[in-house]
C-alpha cells in the first residue's frame, strides 16, 4: 500500500551516522586480497598504501604561472586594500633563481619552476596587477 501524504521523520525515529555505517557494513564481508596483473587492476583498489622510494618532483615546484612570495607579506591583502611587492627578478621552468626572496619582494614564476629561496607561496598572475616591477598582491597562504 503506498501513500501520498508525507511522512513524518521524528528525531527519535533516526539514528546515529555510526549506527547506520555498522550496520550496513555487518551485511558485507571483507574480500581477501588478491595479485593481479598490471593491466588488470584497471578499477580496482589496491588492499595495502604503495609509498614511492623518493620524492616526485625532487623540489618544491609551482603548479601555475604567478608570483613567488613571503605569504606574511601579502596577509591582510584583498582586492580593495592590495599589498605592493618589488619584482626582483623571472624563473622561467626548467631555471633556478640564484637568489632570495626577501621581505617586500616577489618573483615571476613560471609553471614547473622550482620556488626560490624565501618564497612560500606563489600568487596567480590572475590575482595580481603588475607596473614597472612591483605588483599588487592579494593574500595568500604558505604552500
Amino acid at each position: 500500500m503506498t501513500s501520498t501524504e508525507p511522512r513524518s521523520i521524528l528525531p527519535a525515529d533516526m539514528i546515529s551516522v555510526e549506527t547506520a555505517r555498522a550496520r550496513i557494513l555487518e551485511r558485507f564481508e571483507v574480500l581477501p586480497a588478491a595479485e593481479v596483473p598490471l593491466l588488470d587492476a584497471v578499477g580496482l583498489v589496491l588492499a595495502d598504501d604503495i609509498r614511492a622510494g623518493f620524492d616526485i618532483p625532487p623540489l618544491a615546484n609551482t603548479g601555475m604561472d604567478g608570483y613567488a612570495v613571503r605569504a606574511a607579506d601579502t596577509d591582510g591583502a584583498t582586492y580593495d586594500s592590495p599589498r605592493t611587492l618589488e619584482v626582483i627578478g623571472y624563473l622561467p621552468a626548467g631555471s633556478v633563481y640564484e637568489g632570495e626572496v626577501g621581505p617586500g619582494q616577489a618573483v615571476r614564476i613560471m609553471t614547473g619552476a622550482p620556488i626560490p629561496a624565501g618564497a612560500d607561496a606563489v600568487v596567480p598572475f590572475e590575482e595580481t596587477d603588475e607596473y614597472d616591477w612591483t605588483t599588487r598582491e592579494s593574500a595568500r597562504d604558505p604552500g
